[in-house]
C-alpha cells in the first residue's frame, strides 16, 4: 500500500472514529496545544507533554507523530501539570516531539 493511501486511510479512520474534521467542524479548528518530551509505546495511557498552550482533561485530543505520518485520536482522562493520562490505550507508538493538538472554539483563539 503507497504511502499516500496509507496516510489517507489513518485519517478518513481518525475522522470516523472522532466524528470530527482534522481541520475545522463549524467554529471549532484543532490547535497545536503541546509536543511529547519522551517517546510513548503502544499500549500507553501516561503522556509526558511540554505545553505551549495549557491542555484541557475531559476533552478529545490528536497526537500526531513528527513526520506526520501517523495519528491518533484520544480522549483525555486527567491532566497532573505536564503529565496527561488519556481514557484509552494508545493503538501505536509515538515519538519524542510528536505534537498535540486539541479543539478549540472561535472565542477560544480570540
Amino acid at each position: 500500500m503507497s504511502f499516500m493511501l496509507r496516510k489517507f486511510l489513518i485519517v478518513m479512520m481518525i475522522m470516523g472514529f472522532s466524528g470530527v474534521s482534522l481541520w475545522s467542524q463549524g467554529s471549532r479548528q484543532w490547535r497545536q496545544v503541546g509536543m511529547l518530551t519522551n517517546d510513548v509505546s503502544e499500549g500507553q495511557t501516561l503522556l509526558d507533554v511540554k505545553w505551549i498552550i495549557p491542555g484541557k482533561a475531559a476533552r478529545l485530543i490528536l497526537l500526531e507523530s513528527p513526520d506526520g505520518a501517523l495519528a491518533e485520536v484520544r480522549k483525555i482522562e486527567n491532566i497532573y501539570g505536564n503529565n496527561v493520562i488519556l481514557k484509552q490505550r494508545l493503538e501505536n507508538d509515538f515519538a519524542k516531539g510528536s505534537r498535540l493538538y486539541q479543539q478549540s472554539t472561535t472565542e477560544e483563539t480570540d
